[in-house]
């Protein structure tokens, strides 16, 4: 059984387009992930190392 050729084209675009979502989304949840820990880090230097 042979798939038709633009079935074809349609199931590669769909998923370069999922594999794209998806890095997308892990290159954004690096860049959370890396805000948030200095974000925190600039928190607990402000509450413990502060002169106040």
């Amino acid at each position: 059984m042979t798939v038709p050729q633009f079935l074809l084209k349609e199931l590669i675009m769909n998923d370069m387009m999922s594999g794209s979502m998806m890095g997308g989304m892990s290159v954004f949840g690096v860049l959370l992930a890396v805000a948030l820990v200095l974000s925190i880090a600039a928190l607990c230097k402000y509450l413990f190392f502060s002169k106040r």
